[in-house]
């Protein structure tokens, strides 16, 4: 247990591979998260993101009328087989607020910062729905897929000749 952003437990060039879902729009500090990735990772080690928009608005509007009814649906489904009701606190949406990639386009700004941070991006994926397709989990949050997408990013090898 301990903080995804802060690995100061872990040596650098420690791991093959990492991986988050759903991580890197709620963190306070993403571009010290990143760079904290790219050292624990091998030379040639994988960044792989999934994520999303979920807060961020490009255009102020409302949204299409499928969506409206499908959140409708999905908020429906949360209540009766989660026994819960989705809502924010002031609070929260007061947190939320401050979160720096809910104010920007992404996956746009994760490429940027990554790229910063020393990754090569190999692949971005938008509008991504996961293996859950067409389960509960689908109806409840797949309105969201538009929203989503991921990111595969390498950390360079090392170059032989620079020792």
């Amino acid at each position: 247990m301990g903080d995804a952003a802060r690995l100061h437990a872990e040596k650098d060039n420690t791991f093959d591979a990492v991986v988050c879902r759903d991580v890197v729009w709620t963190l306070p500090d993403p571009y010290g998260a990143f760079a904290e990735w790219h050292r624990v990772l091998n030379p040639g080690g994988t960044l792989i993101i999934f994520d999303g928009n979920y807060l961020y608005r490009e255009k102020p509007g409302k949204p299409a009328p499928f969506n409206k009814l499908w959140y409708a649906f999905g908020w429906t489904l949360i209540l009766f087989t989660e026994l819960r009701v989705r809502s924010r606190s002031d609070q929260d949406k007061e947190l939320l607020g401050k979160l720096p990639f809910v104010h920007v386009l992404r996956p746009e700004a994760d490429q940027e910062v990554l790229q910063q941070a020393g990754f090569r991006i190999q692949e971005i994926r938008r509008n991504f729905t996961s293996g859950y397709k067409m389960t509960m989990q689908h109806l409840k949050y797949g309105y969201q897929s538009d929203r989503r997408f991921m990111i595969i990013a390498k950390k360079e090898q090392r170059d032989d000749h620079s020792k």
